[in-house]
């Protein structure tokens, strides 16, 4: 593999590298999230009180097992979507 150059400090370093061992210039793009923090927080609580419609729906006479089944995976899927944050 062939060495490249820093941007920063212009060593020789490999293109592997996540950021320059001279300088210490991040090399790969780092990921960003999807949401800040206040934000991410919000989604959360949105997630969060869709799990809770899915077990009322469990829990009412008759329980509504497809009602229940669908917000449960759409809550949980929106918690996980929440963690994405700074």
């Amino acid at each position: 593999m062939a060495l490249v150059n820093c941007p920063s400090c212009g060593k020789s370093i490999s293109p592997a590298a996540e950021s320059c061992p001279e300088c210490g210039h991040p090399l790969k793009k780092q990921k960003k999230p999807l949401f800040s923090k206040p934000a991410g927080c919000a989604v959360q609580l949105v997630g969060a009180f869709v799990v809770v419609l899915g077990l009322n729906a469990l829990i009412q006479k008759p329980p509504k097992i497809a009602d229940a089944i669908l917000a449960l995976a759409v809550g949980l899927g929106i918690l996980l979507l929440g963690r994405k944050t700074r």
